[in-house]
C-alpha cells in the first residue's frame, strides 16, 4: 500500500541543511521568512534513500489579498482563513491560519506566484464554513462571501418513551465540505443543549 510522512527541516545561516528523508519519493515545501513559499518535487529516493546536492532559488513574492464578506458585500470581521498552497496534486501543508480585519480583508506580503494556488477554509461565526482554491495575483484582491447559517430548532426525545430530554449534548459527528466529500469531526464541540 502507500503511505506518507512529513518531516521539517533546520537550514543554517549559511542556507544549508542536512537530515534523512525517507525512502520513495520526495515533495520539498521551503517557507523562509522573507521569501515567497516554494514547492519543489517530486524527487526519487528510492535507490538512494538521499536528497544530494540540491539548489532551491527563492522568489520575493508579491503582495495580494482577499476579502471575505456577507451576501450584500459587507465586509466580515475575525473570518478565519486557514489552509496552504498546493503544489503536489492535491496535497498542501496548513502553513496559513490568519483572520480578517474590520474590512474583512487577509493580506499576503509574500504569496506565490505562477501556477500555484491556495487551498484554504474560511469560516466565521454565523455563517456556513467553505473551501476555496485561489489563484492568488499580485495587487489583486480575491472576494469570498459567506452564506449565513440559518438556526435549526427541534426537541430530542427519549426512542423509549417519546418524552422530551433534558440537558442533551449535540455534537458533530460527520460534516460535509464545500466539495461535497464526507468528513468525520474530530472537534467534538457542543452545538446545543436541550433545556
Amino acid at each position: 500500500g502507500n503511505t506518507s510522512a512529513s518531516q521539517s527541516f533546520g537550514i543554517d545561516a549559511n542556507g544549508m541543511y542536512t537530515d534523512e528523508v525517507y525512502a520513495g519519493q520526495a515533495w520539498l515545501l521551503f517557507t523562509v521568512e522573507g521569501y515567497a513559499p516554494q514547492g519543489i518535487g517530486p524527487i526519487s529516493t528510492i535507490d538512494t534513500n538521499s536528497i544530494e546536492n540540491l539548489d532551491v532559488v527563492l522568489q520575493a513574492g508579491f503582495d495580494s489579498s482577499i476579502r471575505i464578506v456577507d451576501a450584500d458585500g459587507k465586509p466580515i470581521e475575525q473570518a478565519r482563513v486557514y489552509g496552504g498552497y498546493k503544489y503536489f496534486n492535491d496535497c498542501y501543508s496548513l502553513t496559513i491560519d490568519r483572520r480578517s480585519d474590520a474590512e474583512g480583508m487577509v493580506h499576503f506580503e509574500r504569496a506565490a506566484g505562477g501556477n500555484v494556488h491556495l487551498k484554504c477554509r474560511v469560516m466565521a461565526e454565523g455563517f456556513g464554513e467553505c473551501e476555496k482554491e485561489i489563484e492568488l495575483k499580485p495587487d489583486q484582491t480575491h472576494v469570498i462571501a459567506l452564506s449565513p447559517i440559518e438556526p435549526a430548532t427541534g426537541i430530542v426525545v427519549s426512542k423509549k418513551t417519546g418524552l422530551p430530554i433534558a440537558d442533551a449534548e449535540i455534537r458533530p459527528v460527520v460534516r460535509r465540505s464545500g466539495n461535497g466529500r464526507y468528513m468525520s469531526s474530530n472537534r467534538g464541540e457542543v452545538l446545543a443543549r436541550t433545556g
